[in-house]
């Protein structure tokens, strides 16, 4: 049973991964586009660069997972 608990938090927290890159190259875009009164570029380039790393995540996640599930065949 403790094994079920610990794969339902890990599998929850994929949409956390990807939220999370998203946002933090939203707000590095926004910040470096304050800095250098660029807006909306830096916005927009970091915005596309935090999904790509949050589709990485979850690429890698599922990944393991699959290589988990191999393994327990």
């Amino acid at each position: 049973m403790n094994e079920n608990i610990k794969d339902f938090l890990y599998a929850s927290s994929v949409g956390i991964h990807f939220v999370l890159c998203t946002v933090v190259g939203l707000v590095m875009g926004y910040l470096l586009d304050k800095f250098f009164s660029t807006f909306p570029y830096l916005s927009i380039i970091f915005f596309i660069i935090g999904i790509s790393a949050g589709v990485k995540e979850l690429i890698r996640i599922a990944k393991k997972e699959r290589q988990k599930d191999t393994d327990a065949k």
